[in-house]
Formats: C-alpha cells, sequence, structure tokens
C-alpha cells in the first residue's frame, strides 16, 4: 500500500470514527425531542383525506403514552371507558363535543383547540366532530400508557365510575396566574398519583423526567432547552431541562416512564 493510500484510508477511519462516537448509543431515544402537533395532523388530511381515522403515536412507555388522534368529518370516538388509565385529551384542531359520564352524573362540553378533557379511571366519555365539516384532531396523554378503550353501550353500564372528570379552557386558571408575580404555578388535575398538571410560565420552570416528562403547549410561546416552543408543540424530555417563556406558557404536563 502507498503512503498515499495508506493516507486516505487512516483519513477515512478516523472521519467514520467521529462519525459513529457522535452518534446516540443504538436504541437509545434523544434526550429533548419536540413535535409539532398540529402539522401531524394537518399530514393526516393530506395524506388520508379529511374522512380518516387515525391514531398517531408520539411516545411510547410502560409509564406514559401520547398520541394523536385523528377523527374524521361526522365521526366519532364512542361512549368508552379505561379502568386502570388515567386520560387527558387536548384539542389540536376542530371542535370536539365531549360527552362525560359518571355513576351519577351527565355533562356536554365543546372544546375549541386548546380546550382540555381529563377523566379519571372508570369515567366513561365519547369524542364527537361537532362540525360535521371539517375533522378534528387531538393530542391523547395516557398515565400510564395506552392500552385500549373498553366501549360501553349503556350510560348505566357498571364499569363506569364515579371518578373525577374535567373540561375546560383553562381561561379562568391563566387569568389569575397573569395578575400575579410568581415565575410559575403548578396547578394540580385530576390525576391520584401527581403525574398530570397545568404548568404555567411567565419567567422560568424546570422539566424533571420521572423517568420521561412532556409538555404540550396549549398557549404561549418560549424555549425548551434552548430550543423554540410555541403553541402546539409537544416537548418529550428525558433529561432535566429549563422551561423559559417569552410570554405566558401554558403547558399540559405529564411525566411517567
Amino acid at each position: 500500500m502507498t503512503e498515499t493510500r495508506l493516507l486516505r484510508v487512516t483519513i477515512v477511519v478516523l472521519v467514520a470514527a467521529v462519525v459513529v462516537a457522535h452518534l446516540p448509543p443504538r436504541g437509545r431515544a434523544e434526550p429533548l425531542a419536540i413535535v409539532h402537533v398540529g402539522e401531524r395532523a394537518e399530514a393526516i388530511a393530506r395524506t388520508r383525506g379529511l374522512d380518516a381515522n387515525v391514531a398517531d403515536f408520539l411516545l411510547e412507555s410502560p409509564g406514559l403514552s401520547a398520541h394523536l388522534h385523528f377523527i374524521g368529518r361526522g365521526q366519532l370516538s364512542p361512549l368508552h371507558v379505561h379502568p386502570h388509565g388515567v386520560e387527558a385529551i387536548a384539542v389540536v384542531q376542530g371542535h370536539a363535543e365531549v360527552t362525560t359520564v359518571t355513576r351519577h352524573a351527565r355533562s356536554v362540553a365543546t372544546l375549541a383547540p386548546g380546550g382540555t378533557a381529563i377523566f379519571a379511571p372508570g369515567v366513561g366519555h365519547r369524542v364527537l366532530d361537532a362540525s360535521k365539516e371539517a375533522p378534528i384532531a387531538s393530542l391523547v396523554v395516557s398515565l400510564p400508557a395506552f392500552e385500549h378503550n373498553t366501549y360501553v353501550l349503556d350510560e348505566a353500564d357498571p364499569r363506569i365510575s364515579d371518578g373525577a372528570s374535567l373540561t375546560t379552557d383553562f381561561a379562568d386558571a391563566i387569568a389569575d396566574f397573569e395578575r400575579g408575580t410568581e415565575p410559575s404555578r403548578r396547578v394540580a388535575l385530576p390525576d391520584a398519583t401527581g403525574a398530570l398538571a397545568l404548568v404555567l410560565v411567565r419567567g422560568a420552570a424546570e422539566l424533571v423526567p420521572a423517568p420521561i416528562a412532556i409538555a404540550y403547549v396549549l398557549r404561549g410561546k418560549g424555549t425548551i432547552g434552548g430550543r423554540a416552543l410555541v403553541a402546539q408543540d409537544l416537548a418529550i424530555a428525558r433529561e432535566h431541562v429549563t422551561v423559559q417563556a417569552e410570554a405566558t406558557l401554558a403547558l399540559l404536563v405529564a411525566t411517567g416512564g
């Protein structure tokens, strides 16, 4: 082998070693990922059509999952329960008519983008495309990870419980926070484990994985780990990161693993 050829081979080997050294370990997810959920919904509409019914999983782990549920025009997710898990639904696009059923109460609310519904285990719920003309897309957060929907035909079904539920756009909570001066506030949501919360930020706040944390931007903009964060972004963190607000950030935060 000539000296010139040997030099070339050496350079190629060194370059390959540098590239490999900077790759994440095989099977290891990146420490911080940001998905713009609105763009994912628009991609489904383009590729699958406005009448599609699609579950697009963005995060799957034993203790926590998140997926985009795209419900086509005039369609619905029928009445069902999750016997063992907490579910939070944040509307991304369209208008969702959400029916909530417990053993002793029934309510119906129409949620626009940014509106959120939360159901404790066993609470019956149904999601209908309220407009009939445009699809709806919602981010679904499950604690522990989503397994399946247990459908019930009758609102008196004994599998429906009296657990806590909430449907809101968080307008009152945000307004109350903006009247104060604290840099951040954590508001617990209907989840006995404390793993689900509304986090409001005007200055800085820490996002601490356990071992995974997700933060969905309901309103506002800022940065997370130095990266831009805007409404409808879903940040998935596997390492401790700092959230910094430019305008009041309202985040739906969940931790699990």
